[in-house]
């Protein structure tokens, strides 16, 4: 594991990082990367996103967009969405209970 640099950090006790963890510089460091991926992400609290952001697959296919305008949006993109189900059969499957 690496953090704050480019040195490998073994046995790394989170609990005694005493404050917050944040970037030096605004959109510049990422966490994990195209070949080294985290394998799960357990969060309590917000998730804020900047406007025109997704989360999703890839950028192309199976993502939800969030968009900041006078009428706030989110936005399904190249993905079927179901409502009471977990496979839905067109761009909207609802199943009545």
């Amino acid at each position: 594991m690496r953090l704050f640099g480019p040195s490998p950090i073994q046995g790394v006790q989170w609990t005694n990082i005493p404050s917050h963890m944040y970037p030096t510089q605004d959109d510049t460091f990422d966490i994990g990367k195209a070949d080294k991926n985290w394998r799960h992400l357990f969060l309590s609290g917000n998730i804020t996103l900047d406007t025109a952001s997704w989360v999703g697959l890839d950028a192309a296919k199976a993502r939800i967009v969030f968009t900041d305008t006078t009428i706030d949006t989110i936005n399904f993109l190249s993905c079927n969405v179901g409502i009471n189900t977990s496979t839905p059969a067109g761009l909207l499957h609802v199943v009545l209970a």
